[in-house]
């Protein structure tokens, strides 16, 4: 299925998507949401519209057949930054300048020539998580000052409109506070007003984020802040390890050695992604899992404790109570 496109005004998006998709849109200030019907798949498209030719479209989607969205551009006006969170994509920028946006990667794209689309590819049976950013660089220069960008010329002549190469394309991993940020995304609960300028100031970061990391290769070629997609895995790996062995005595060694890495890669892999130790990650989980069993009232104090890894009873009572501010015992009776 192609979804064409002729503006990237996030109404116009948005009401074309609800058309082709015929799926009900949702509009809430500046807000757009539609749900993947379930003749396509599952997910959801949400866009945010920030003014000033600034927005956001995430897109989480698991779908039964490709879908093809074709932005037909205008000019050398439109800037993307795209981060893939979760799955794959397929980005064209012509019918032979193509190229595969991985998990935990991203891409900075704006071409010159108003010819062409460029078409954002969703695989059929891919479970995908994409945010992109889209800024419209002639309206949004008219509110920000960009004749003093202190970034590499050819981006700087992308957000000016000056004349350069037909295309402009920088990919990379993406860095630990990206993979951070993007995370964030999903965790705002607040509405209106407070909600817009949390999501602005995250949008603003990954753009913030993205350019310093793309001018920190341009000058030195190599940014030593960038995550590498294996040592995510491994990470992700190591906690769900944690979560599906909390009864056993866990060590970082006997993690290491089980995964196939070491120490100091599970050490300081922890504290990057989770800003947590191995031993608060570890204590964290054994007290959430803790909690649970005693809501479930199917075993007595002790044996929660034991089946969380804790040896001693009183030892558990107090980390307990540290985390949630009362006894077990006392959270159990009540």
């Amino acid at each position: 299925m192609k979804i064409s496109f002729n503006s990237t005004d996030l109404k116009n998006i948005f009401l074309t998507l609800s058309e082709k998709l015929d799926s009900k849109i949702f509009i809430s200030g500046f807000e757009y949401k539609i749900d993947v019907p379930e003749s396509a798949g599952d997910g959801e498209i949400i866009g945010f519209d920030f003014g000033g030719g600034f927005n956001m479209i995430r897109i989480k989607s698991d779908l039964f057949k490709m879908i093809n969205l074709e932005f037909r551009e205008e000019g050398y006006h439109i800037l993307r930054y795209l981060f893939m969170a979760n799955g794959n994509l397929i980005h064209s920028l012509s019918p032979s300048f193509r190229y595969r946006l991985l998990s935990y990667t991203s891409s900075i794209i704006a071409r010159q020539s108003s010819q062409l689309s460029q078409d954002i590819i969703l695989p059929a049976q891919n479970r995908c998580e994409v945010v992109m950013l889209q800024i419209n660089t002639e309206k949004y220069s008219r509110n920000v000052n960009l004749e003093s960008l202190n970034v590499p010329h050819e981006l700087a002549n992308v957000f000016l409109n000056k004349s350069t190469s037909d295309v402009f394309l920088y990919q990379s991993s993406y860095s630990v506070n990206i993979f951070e940020t993007l995370k964030q995304l999903n965790n705002i609960t607040s509405e209106g007003l407070v909600k817009r300028f949390y999501l602005e100031s995250k949008a603003l970061e990954l753009l913030w984020m993205q350019t310093e990391h793309y001018k920190i290769e341009q000058l030195y070629g190599y940014d030593r802040a960038l995550l590498r997609k294996r040592d995510i895995e491994l990470i992700l790996q190591a906690k769900d390890f944690i979560r599906n062995n909390i009864h056993e005595n866990l060590t970082v060694g006997y993690l290491a050695r089980t995964l196939g890495t070491n120490e100091t890669k599970i050490k300081t892999g922890f504290v990057k992604l989770f800003g947590n130790t191995f031993g608060e990650v570890l204590r964290n989980e054994r007290l959430v899992k803790a909690k649970i069993l005693l809501e479930e009232g199917k075993m007595s104090v002790k044996e929660v404790a034991y089946n969380v890894g804790y040896t001693s009873r009183s030892v558990f009572a107090r980390r307990f109570r540290e985390k949630f501010g009362i006894l077990p015992s006392l959270f159990q009776n009540n």
